[in-house]
């Protein structure tokens, strides 16, 4: 499996805390984990190594790092099953769209497999 995406983007702690909002340190381990479990979907779906016909390694885009924040967030505000959308009165409402790889497409590698 490739793992360029997990293992060569670098999202720290405090910047996905400021991306989530969060101002205390309570659930670290859990917005961390969000941000492996999003970085680890990028890599499922994209198959791109990001490495140049010498094989050197290429810069992960920053588009991807936007919409790796924006699955983790996904996944932190998510944490209950079978939620489909939240809102808070007064506040507003949040809601994701289906296709959630949308942005991811322009960077997918094909792989053809043979069986």
């Amino acid at each position: 499996m490739i793992t360029a995406v997990a293992d060569r983007l670098e999202i720290p702690l405090e910047e996905a805390k400021a991306y989530f909002r969060v101002d205390t340190d309570l659930e670290d381990e859990v917005i961390m984990g969000c941000v492996d479990a999003a970085k680890s979907e990028a890599d499922a779906y994209l198959q791109n190594p990001f490495v140049d016909a010498g094989g050197e390694a290429l810069p992960i885009p920053p588009a991807l790092k936007m919409w790796v924040l924006k699955r983790a967030h996904y996944h932190y505000t998510q944490r209950v099953g079978g939620v489909s959308n939240e809102s808070v009165s007064g506040i507003g409402s949040v809601s994701y769209r289906d296709d959630a790889f949308a942005e991811l497409r322009p960077y997918r590698k094909k792989v053809v497999r043979f069986v």
